[in-house]
């Protein structure tokens, strides 16, 4: 599965991402919007540790964005359990030189046109951290907003 966009491709990882990877990923100003469990400085055993249980998944929800050919990014869906079956984390990070340039509404766009999670989920949220950045936020929240109403596409 390959969706290309404007701006972007969202494709599933490949090994050879390891390095661009490792430049994009070390780097604190990302590490300190998202999870304690994205390790900070970034090392190529973390990228390939990382792309190696993802690339095993039965169903893939770990994306790289590609920008030119590199993997300059990551985004996901972590589907929700139980009572938040309907629902779904969205998380994602781009590398810090393509910032503010409309890259992240557009893979957030072209993630929910895949079909998965089920269509009948109802709800989307993220986890970011108070480090998030106001420009993310607001992408996010657009997009949420979309989903929220049954539409798919940004606002």
């Amino acid at each position: 599965m390959e969706l290309a966009g404007q701006l972007c491709t969202v494709r599933p990882w490949r090994i050879t991402d390891v390095p661009p990877l490792v430049k994009y990923a070390n780097n604190a100003h990302i590490a300190r919007q998202l999870r304690d469990r994205f390790p900070h400085p970034y090392t190529a055993a973390d990228a390939r540790h990382f792309i190696h249980a993802v690339a095993g998944a039965r169903t893939p929800t770990s994306f790289a964005i590609v920008i030119d050919d590199e993997a300059a990014g990551a985004i996901g869906i972590s589907p929700g359990a139980d009572v938040e079956r309907f629902s779904a984390e969205i998380g994602y990070w781009l590398g810090e030189p393509f910032w503010g340039r409309g890259i992240v509404p557009e893979a957030l766009r072209l993630v929910s046109l895949r079909g998965d999670p089920p269509r009948q989920q109802r709800q989307a949220w993220t986890g970011q951290g108070p480090g998030a950045l106001l420009a993310g936020q607001r992408s996010l929240e657009r997009h949420l907003a979309v989903l929220q109403n049954g539409r798919t596409g940004l606002a």
